[in-house]
């Protein structure tokens, strides 16, 4: 049990690298600053557990290989959900859920 939550934890430390390499990841002081570029926001699970993103263009479209949407920012660390709310309402932009199928695991 040990070894599968240490395994769990240095897959998702491997994975935010990747993106943070690749410019997949923004703090929310960022995204704040910038509130006209963000279509919507979208908590999503990849398997590494709850995320928030912040979806630039209209589309949800998934990169499978890194596990991420292709026009969106991961937002990391994770703000809290009233403050996620209150700005978009604020910005009047839309805030979602989505489900990602088990199969881009």
């Amino acid at each position: 049990m040990v070894l599968l939550i240490v395994t769990k934890l240095f897959q998702s430390s491997r994975r935010r690298r990747l993106l943070m390499r690749v410019g997949k990841i923004s703090t929310w002081n960022e995204i704040q600053i910038y509130p006209h570029r963000i279509a919507k926001m979208v908590h999503a699970n990849f398997g590494y557990g709850k995320e928030l993103w912040a979806i630039v263009g209209n589309t949800n479209d998934v990169d499978l290989e890194l596990r991420s949407f292709k026009a969106g920012l991961l937002i990391f660390p994770r703000p809290h959900t009233s403050d996620v709310k209150k700005f978009c309402e604020m910005h009047q932009i839309v805030m979602a859920d989505t489900m990602v199928k088990r199969s881009c695991r």
